[in-house]
């Protein structure tokens, strides 16, 4: 059980909260790679809110975060079928 803390769900979208998708609407990240995607990515050295990204006038998702979306839907998609 341990080792599930050490992960998060990560939104890649919000128009489906509540009914999402798996590997569309959100995957499953590391707290690291969830941080990087809210910080790093959103142009913040800290990690920040979807709000807070907005209010500095980058909209959510960036270029970015849309490419490493694609990036870990793949990823899952082959985990998915390789297991």
């Amino acid at each position: 059980m341990d080792k599930i803390k050490n992960y998060a769900i990560y939104h890649c979208f919000y128009s489906n909260l509540g009914n999402e998708k798996w590997n569309i609407d959100c995957v499953v990240l590391s707290k690291s790679a969830h941080a990087i995607v809210h910080s790093w990515l959103a142009g913040s050295i800290y990690p920040i809110g979807v709000s807070e990204q907005e209010k500095k006038g980058s909209k959510y998702p960036n270029f970015f975060q849309r490419v490493f979306h694609l990036y870990a839907r793949l990823i899952g998609l082959l985990l998915y079928l390789l297991r």
